[in-house]
């Protein structure tokens, strides 16, 4: 038992896994201990473990999990998943296809979605899509997507993001994006926005800079919005946006765009926001009360 722990828990080396596998192979001929098949599943190479796949139907209820936690220590998950549909089985395929790691696993993951395992099913999507290439985690992130499990995904995405320093500057930059914009959906535009600020002054492309202007707006960071956008057209054209969704944030966007671009707004931008001469005054007097000496 105490093997069957360490192997699990450990990147042991499989140099030694015939040495073992013999040992463990003479002790059954004389003990029937279940422990021992789970450690010849785990040991095993795959058609050894195809020689034991008939345990997991047998009558012997010790004898059939311990072969179903080797094939799950080892992800060996095909023969778990076809038998998921017993409760004490789902659990260790879903480990096996945590094991295996891959996007297939992941798909195959998908299919074993489960109230009574949720728990472990989470864990194991989260641990198989932080191990896989960016290509395949987006597909896999995609998946996620159609399938509407939102908060899942954003705990993913973050999970990610935060493990994402050994990629490329240009997967960084695909992931950020998808988790800003879920972030922002979120309403959780503050942490979006310091999200973003991690690249300093690296971003240069057009996309990202309008999500860290729009994600500044957001989140009522005024000053970082217009470190990125020092004319008024891109202020004007997110009030616009916002008007019918959330009028009076777009109201605050408005008195900014007022205050911070006043001298050089066009006539036809001025008939846009619905200004004329006399009410800019007023609105700017409201923003900067003159002091009384």
């Amino acid at each position: 038992q105490a093997l069957v722990v360490l192997l699990k828990d450990s990147n042991a080396t499989e140099d030694n896994f015939p040495k073992w596998l013999a040992v463990v192979r003479k002790a059954k001929s004389r003990r029937n201990e279940p422990t021992l098949f789970t450690l010849e599943a785990i040991l095993g190479s795959n058609k050894d473990r195809e020689r034991l796949i008939p345990k997991l139907d047998g009558d012997a209820e010790a004898t059939r999990l311990a072969v179903a936690n080797g094939f799950a220590a080892s992800g060996f998950w095909e023969p778990l998943v076809v038998r998921s549909d017993d409760p004490s089985i789902l659990s260790l395929a879903i480990l096996a296809l945590q094991q295996q790691g891959d996007l297939t696993a992941f798909k195959t993951l998908l299919t074993l979605r489960s109230t009574e395992e949720s728990f472990e099913w989470d864990t194991a999507v989260l641990n198989i899509l932080k191990s896989l290439d960016t290509r395949s985690f987006l597909l896999a992130d995609d998946m996620l997507r159609l399938l509407d499990e939102t908060d899942l995904r954003l705990d993913v995405l973050m999970k990610v993001w935060e493990q994402s320093e050994s990629r490329s500057l240009a997967a960084r930059k695909v992931i950020a994006k998808r988790t800003v914009l879920l972030l922002n959906s979120k309403g959780k535009a503050v942490e979006a926005l310091l999200l973003l600020e991690e690249f300093g002054d690296s971003i240069t492309d057009e996309d990202l800079l309008s999500l860290r202007f729009s994600t500044a707006i957001l989140a009522s960071s005024w000053d970082s919005a217009a470190d990125v956008r020092t004319e008024p057209q891109p202020w004007i054209a997110e009030w616009t946006t916002m008007l019918d969704r959330d009028p009076a944030a777009a109201a605050v966007i408005r008195q900014q765009i007022i205050q911070r671009f006043n001298e050089s707004l066009t006539e036809a931008q001025r008939n846009t926001l619905g200004l004329d001469q006399t009410s800019v005054v007023t609105e700017e007097t409201h923003l900067e009360p003159e002091v009384t000496p």
